[in-house]
């Protein structure tokens, strides 16, 4: 219930209009297939049933923990229909740094890097953590940095999408890169990927509608930097235990993406820039 209230009170706090819906499975998610499959009926529920423009996934599982390797793309077909129907997909890049949890073991953890799905999926969203500097007034006193234990890596599952190459042309590791975005994760990304679902339903509202599979769109915006509301995060690594990270740095980056958002900047900036 702890999650539950997080990811209402995030999307609530960027976008108090919005008609939340709760979506909850009798099975518990764990880290491989237990729990998955229980997930995306739950997905395609919301749907068939055109329940919701905007999905938050505050879930994930690291790609190896999947024993079946086509568990992936027999689950992603959930995915396949969301995006059909013109929902937004976000996920929580992970809190394990480099490294995530080892099967259904949370005191263990991958002595490599690792990702999970379905943020490392091309039709979600990835949302990394992110730590807001403010003075007791509630000032900024720095830039945002990233949030050192937040997921980031590359996708041993999925190739580097069409849209997301000219940002990685120097990145000589293959695969698609995690995250796609960061927000305030000091509670970890699980606070991350509601707060960005909430900027999404703010664009939905002045779009007068879905937006759709943003990510071609979120690329082009990040090359267009601060005009498009992106904020880039210069600071940080999320080295994890023994697994080395990866450190944020300017422009695009494999630990925190294009960086955080200016949210009525770049509100504005995707409304108008999605088709």
């Amino acid at each position: 219930m702890s999650e539950t209230r997080l990811d209402v009170a995030m999307v609530h706090s960027l976008a108090p209009q919005a008609r939340i819906l709760v979506a909850a499975s009798p099975v518990d998610e764990t880290q491989g297939e237990s729990g998955m499959p229980e997930m995306m009926r739950v997905l395609d529920h919301l749907t068939r049933h055109r329940l919701a423009d905007v999905v938050s996934m505050s879930f994930g599982s690291v790609e190896q923990n999947f024993a079946n390797p086509a568990s992936i793309p027999a689950y992603g077909a959930a995915l396949d229909r969301a995006r059909a129907a013109g929902t937004t997909l976000v996920a929580s890049s992970g809190d394990l740094g480099a490294s995530g949890p080892l099967g259904d073991h949370p005191d263990r953890h991958y002595p490599r890097r690792v990702v999970a799905w379905p943020a490392s999926d091309p039709r979600v969203t990835a949302v990394g953590g992110s730590l807001l500097h403010v003075d007791p007034r509630g000032h900024r006193s720095s830039r945002d940095t990233l949030w050192p234990k937040s997921g980031a890596g590359h996708s041993s599952r999925f190739a580097r999408p069409a849209w997301q190459r000219p940002a990685t042309a120097g990145d000589a590791v293959p695969g698609r890169s995690v995250p796609d975005i960061v927000m305030q994760g000091s509670s970890g990304t699980s606070q991350s990927a509601p707060l960005f679902a909430g900027v999404l339903a703010l664009a939905a509202q002045v779009h007068h509608g879905p937006l759709g599979d943003i990510n071609p769109v979120l690329y082009r915006l990040g090359a267009a930097g601060l005009a498009a509301g992106i904020v880039d995060v210069t600071q940080g690594s999320n080295t994890y235990a023994e697994v080395p990270g990866f450190t944020a740095g300017p422009g695009f980056d494999t630990a925190s993406g294009w960086g955080t958002v200016d949210v009525p900047r770049f509100v504005r900036a995707l409304a108008r820039a999605v088709t």
